[in-house]
């Protein structure tokens, strides 16, 4: 097996594009998996699929999202 030398290290900066695709490709994998969640667990939650609860549930869950990412930002894995 032949073995290759990493493209990038630990220490790179990727280019500015690379970062804007990878960035856009994040947000949309986070936003599938925060707005379906909701549908995933509406029968154990005891909520209709077209109830107005799976919209509040949705709406929690980006609040919290955007609370745990603001704490990630500010303090990382520095304390743990």
């Amino acid at each position: 097996m032949e073995t290759t030398e990493a493209r990038l290290t630990i220490d790179d900066v990727l280019p500015w594009y690379i970062a804007v695709l990878a960035g856009f490709q994040h947000y949309l994998v986070m936003f599938v998996a925060t707005v379906m969640t909701p549908f995933f667990f509406a029968s154990a939650m005891c909520l209709d699929v077209n109830s107005s609860d799976i919209n509040d549930v949705i709406n929690t869950t980006f609040f919290v999202f955007g609370i745990t990412t603001v704490l990630q930002a500010t303090f990382g894995i520095r304390y743990l």
